[in-house]
Formats: C-alpha cells, sequence, structure tokens
C-alpha cells in the first residue's frame, strides 16, 4: 500500500515536469542559424525524393509517352466535338485499339481492335529501346461550369514485360459543373500519392474546399498535406480562394497557412501588403520549435513573387537563394502538349 502510495506520489511529480518540457519545447524560438539547418534538411528531403522520382524509370517513360507526335491520350488530344458550344473532348471509346509507334516515322499507327478489358493499349519503346505497354482501361469526363472537360473517371497502368511501373485510379463526381468529390490514387517508382478532394456547395456561386494530400513510400509517410478554403465564382468565370487554411508536414518541417485575403475585395496593386497584413505563414519544426515565418515580398529587378523568410531575431532571407526546392518550384514553366 505503501509502495502504491509513494508510485502515485512520484507521478504527481514527474508529470508537471514532462507538461513544463513540453511546453518549453512547443514555445521555443530558434535562432536563424538554427532555422537555417532546418530548412536545408526540409529541402535536401523534398529534392532527394524528387530526384529518385524525376530519374526513374516509370516517370521517363510516362514523360516520353507524352512527348511523343500524336498520342492518343486524354487531356493531351481531342477526338470529338460537343454540341451546342463545340467544346473539344476526349471518347475512349472512339480512341480504342492497339497501337504501335513508328521511331522512324515517328507516328503511331493501328495494330488490331481495342478489347472490352483493355480499351486502349500504346505499346512504345523507352530510351534503352526495352519495350513498353501504357494501358487506358477507364476514362470519361464531363463539361464544367466554366465550359471546360473535366475527368470523372480513369485507370491506367503501364507495364514492362516483368513489373507494372505505374498504377493510376481516379474517380469524381460534379454537381452543378463543379467537382463535388473527387479520389486519385497513383503508384510511380515505389511511391504512393493519395489525393482527396471534398466541396460543400453553400450558394448557387459558392463553396467550402477541403484538399488532402499524402505520398509515401514503403509504407512510411513522407508529405502530408491540407487545404480547406471557401471559394466563388466572380466575373467572367473567375474563382476566388478566400480563408485559405493549409498544412504541410515533411521531415523535419511543419509548415501553416491562415489567410484572411480576399482577392475578390482587395486591390490589385497593394496585394503585398494586404497579403502579409493578412495571412501567417508559419514555419515550425515537428515538435513545435517556431523557426520564423514566411512573407511575400517584391524585389527590385523582379517580375514575380518572392517568399522572404522572417526569422525571430527580425533578419529576413530569400527563400529562393536558400532553398533550391523554392528556386525549381518558382522557375517552372508550364508545358502545353498537344496534338
Amino acid at each position: 500500500m505503501l509502495k502504491g502510495a509513494s508510485t502515485a506520489k512520484n507521478l504527481y511529480l514527474i508529470l508537471p515536469l514532462f507538461l513544463l518540457i513540453a511546453h518549453v519545447s512547443c514555445s521555443r524560438k530558434a535562432d536563424k542559424e538554427e532555422s537555417r539547418k532546418y530548412l536545408r534538411a526540409f529541402d535536401a528531403e523534398i529534392s532527394n525524393h524528387t530526384r529518385k522520382i524525376v530519374g526513374s524509370r516509370s516517370f521517363e517513360a510516362i514523360r516520353k509517352l507524352l512527348y511523343l507526335p500524336g498520342t492518343p491520350l486524354p487531356m493531351i488530344s481531342h477526338n470529338i466535338k460537343l454540341s451546342p458550344d463545340s467544346i473539344t473532348a476526349y471518347s475512349l471509346e472512339k480512341a480504342s485499339g492497339c497501337y504501335s509507334f513508328d521511331a522512324q516515322n515517328q507516328q503511331w499507327f493501328s495494330t488490331k481492335a481495342g478489347t472490352d478489358s483493355i480499351p486502349l493499349q500504346l505499346l512504345f519503346n523507352d530510351r534503352e529501346g526495352d519495350a513498353l505497354e501504357f494501358q487506358l482501361l477507364e476514362y470519361t469526363e464531363s463539361v464544367s461550369a466554366l465550359g471546360m472537360t473535366i475527368p470523372t473517371r480513369m485507370k491506367a497502368r503501364l507495364l514492362d514485360t516483368k513489373h507494372q511501373l505505374l498504377g493510376l485510379e481516379y474517380r469524381s463526381t460534379l454537381r452543378e459543373g463543379f467537382p463535388e468529390e473527387a479520389w486519385l490514387k497513383l503508384n510511380l517508382a515505389a511511391y504512393e500519392c493519395n489525393f482527396e478532394l471534398s466541396t460543400k456547395f453553400t450558394g448557387r456561386k459558392s463553396a467550402d474546399v477541403e484538399i488532402q494530400l499524402l505520398i509515401s513510400k514503403d509504407n512510411t509517410q513522407l508529405i502530408r498535406s491540407m487545404l480547406s478554403a471557401e471559394t466563388t465564382i466572380g466575373d467572367h468565370g473567375t474563382l476566388y480562394y478566400n480563408n485559405l487554411s493549409a498544412t504541410i508536414e515533411a521531415f523535419p518541417l511543419r509548415v501553416s497557412l491562415q489567410s484572411d485575403y480576399s482577392a475578390e475585395k482587395m486591390a490589385r496593386n497593394d496585394f503585398f501588403d494586404n497579403w502579409n497584413k493578412l495571412s501567417s505563414i508559419q514555419v515550425k519544426t515537428q515538435e513545435g520549435v517556431l523557426l520564423g515565418n514566411i512573407m511575400v515580398r517584391r524585389l527590385p529587378d523582379s517580375d514575380r513573387i518572392n517568399l522572404m523568410m522572417h526569422y525571430n531575431d527580425g533578419s529576413e532571407e530569400n527563400l529562393e537563394e536558400l532553398m533550391l526546392l523554392i528556386k525549381a518550384i518558382l522557375n517552372v514553366k508550364i508545358v502545353h502538349y498537344s496534338d
């Protein structure tokens, strides 16, 4: 009995100590050099996985397939027109067949009809000359309220003679011409990506949107991200996102965004000042240590947004100069694939 009472007494003494340690850890602010160390670790982690994905055989094969002239795939090819507005779209039924790519003449030619189980087969070779096969098993799309086509169902896979290099499944439902729910699962180069979207309509031209993204490798979580926003449709069909809330977690950081900025109501020429006043982007370690805040700036001789790390000591640093990831994102070029 005395031993039990002693144990309980020790527990009461130790518990406040643990709570104090946890509080100090969560409220602690890192100095600039410690913050830079964590930012570099985050940059190295994401860059490492990006290089592995981009350098994989799976990614190279998909990139080559998309660049081949006349590839009969949705979103880069259209084979029907929808009346009455003559919107171009893609029909898997019309594209159905088995096609092989003639590298010498740089064109696809049909070898046989498609089947019910595999409507579309695309046979081609990778850079090393090894045979690959892309199968489009399911695909449907619908016209959105903004007058563009949106995929509503897709299932595809990429194979070599022994392995599946890529697997993709996608489902979505539309309501009033807008995505109400969407779900995607992608397996590529030992990585798995899961994406979910849900929409709660609050009016004919407004809705609350929630998005979740999870990227893992070998059943280990690498990146987890969540975003919620109020969306409205303005003049000329412009989409506006208000009351943004987002988080992204990847070793060793957790970045959180809260914003009351309204692009629909604010003057464009005051964007930077208004955004910084009405928004907060905090950068913390996954243990809760504050590293600083991210601000947006327009620097002299710059024609784009610059992301500035505002450290706890009041100093600032352009994240583009510290992190290769940020530099790569800000320098990305949109590539349009067409037939």
